[in-house]
């Protein structure tokens, strides 16, 4: 055999080996981690950043305040009639509406699946968060 060609298999060889060495590492890598839960993922800067949210559960005191003045104000009103005719109430709960809207697409774009899990938050949960919007609805505020 030439020295080419010896150099060439030594060459091999050698990247052989260390291919099958750094192969085994990561494999045995990739398994470890596998066993370990996933990290809780949290966008830090998103595109709706109107309010300030250190924690999910910011999102739900926030969301309960919103709901609970615009109930304030339409219980106010003895019907909905009444309520519809004076502009500064409209325009009030219209803007908790849209504070409402807009805190949600932060919150699920900042906390995704976990806005839709069962939290350990003192003000409420998504049940009573409903059962304010229900109320709402059925005094004539869609939201």
């Amino acid at each position: 055999m030439s020295n080419k060609i010896r150099l060439i298999v030594f060459i091999g060889t050698i990247l052989f080996i260390f291919y099958t060495i750094f192969s085994e590492v990561f494999d045995s890598k990739k398994e470890v981690s596998s066993f370990s839960p996933p990290p809780t993922f949290v966008k830090e800067k998103t595109i709706n950043n109107t309010f300030t949210i250190n924690n999910i559960c910011d999102c739900y005191d926030k969301a309960f305040n919103f709901l609970d003045k615009a109930l304030e104000i339409r219980k106010s009103f003895k019907s909905f009639e009444e309520f519809s005719k004076n502009n500064k109430s409209v325009k009030e709960i219209e803007g908790y509406k849209k504070n409402y809207q807009n805190l949600q697409l932060q919150c699920v774009e900042k906390y995704q699946r976990q806005m839709f899990m069962d939290q350990s938050c003192k003000v409420g949960n998504q049940d009573e968060l409903m059962k304010r919007r229900n109320k709402l609805n059925q005094m004539g505020i869609k939201i």
